[in-house]
This record gives structure tokens, C-alpha cells and sequence, in this order.
């Protein structure tokens, strides 16, 4: 995996969070395309991770309902035709699908889609009405990342890593 090319499209333009993590720059992005002062591939930004790189939720605020304009736009659907082209990988970052429906106009677009939900903080009901829907409308379903799970509290952390994070906890080495 490390010899592939991977693009990862912060498409979450309400609450942008990865220019943050893998890039210092706000550079141009999607809201830039979306609003045709740029091209696709000056969108493309390198991070310091090697292989991986980055399109920004942009630097132009589009914010609320006009948000969802960007799904339905040809610029999205270009991005996403030469990304496919340019990159082994493109994984996009959209907004909560259970708060922003738009998001599902992505999903339709993409190759699959991975689940993102947060312990005791996301609905049991409403992640498998939303897998449901996922099926009605052919979009594969690839699993479900679960954030905020605790070592000290999971049955395959306890089992798997019980050791491991014993002889490290506190440290600071990984």
C-alpha cells in the first residue's frame, strides 16, 4: 500500500477537520472548484505523509443549505472522474449522512462506503436504517469504523492488547 497514490477529499464543507490533521495549509480545494477559480488538478495538495494527498474543503466558506449545491455540481463530478484516473485510492470525507441527506448524492458516485460512528454517541437504529438505505439504493456497504473505543473497556482490546498497552501505558512509545 505504500507505493499506491491516495487522495483523500475533505467534501465535508460545513465542519472541515483534515486540512487540520494531514496539511498546515487551507490551500484551494473543493469550494474553490465548486465556484470555478481553479482546476482539478490544482486542487491536488501533497502532505507530508509520502503517497498521500489532499483536496481542502477550499478556502471559500459555503455554508447551510448552499452546501449541498456542491454534490449536484459537474465540478464534483469531474474532480471525482480524474481523481479515479490520477489515483490508486480516493476516499472522501463527507459530512454525518444521518444530518446532511445530501451526502447520500456522493455515496451514489462512490465505490463504497465505510461507516464512521462514535461510541455511545452515534444510534444503533439509526446506523442500520442508514445501512438499509445504503442497500436500497446499491451502494455497497464496506463496514463501520468505530471512534472512542477504549482499550482499557474493549473485549478485543482486553484480549489482543492487554499486554501490549500494559508494558507501554504511560510511556509515551507506541
Amino acid at each position: 500500500m505504500a507505493d499506491k497514490k491516495v487522495l483523500l477529499i475533505e467534501a465535508d464543507l460545513i465542519n472541515p477537520s483534515l486540512t487540520k490533521i494531514v496539511s498546515s495549509v487551507k490551500a484551494k480545494g473543493l469550494s474553490d472548484l465548486y465556484l470555478g477559480q481553479v482546476d482539478v488538478e490544482e486542487c491536488y495538495q501533497r502532505t507530508y505523509i509520502k503517497n498521500l494527498y489532499l483536496v481542502t474543503a477550499g478556502q471559500n466558506v459555503i455554508s447551510g443549505r448552499k452546501s449541498d449545491r456542491v454534490w449536484h455540481n459537474e465540478s464534483l463530478a469531474k474532480l471525482l472522474t480524474k481523481a479515479k484516473l490520477d489515483f490508486d485510492y480516493v476516499l472522501i470525507d463527507l459530512p454525518p449522512v444521518l444530518m446532511v441527506p445530501e451526502s447520500l448524492a456522493v455515496a451514489q458516485k462512490a465505490d463504497g462506503v465505510i461507516l464512521a460512528a462514535m461510541v455511545n454517541k452515534t444510534d444503533k437504529k439509526a446506523c442500520q436504517k442508514l445501512i438499509s438505505e445504503f442497500s436500497q439504493l446499491q451502494i455497497p456497504f464496506l463496514g463501520t469504523i468505530v471512534n472512542g473505543v477504549s482499550p482499557q473497556h474493549s473485549y478485543y482490546a482486553s484480549y489482543y492488547y492487554s499486554s501490549y498497552y500494559n508494558t507501554y501505558k504511560g510511556t509515551g512509545k507506541v
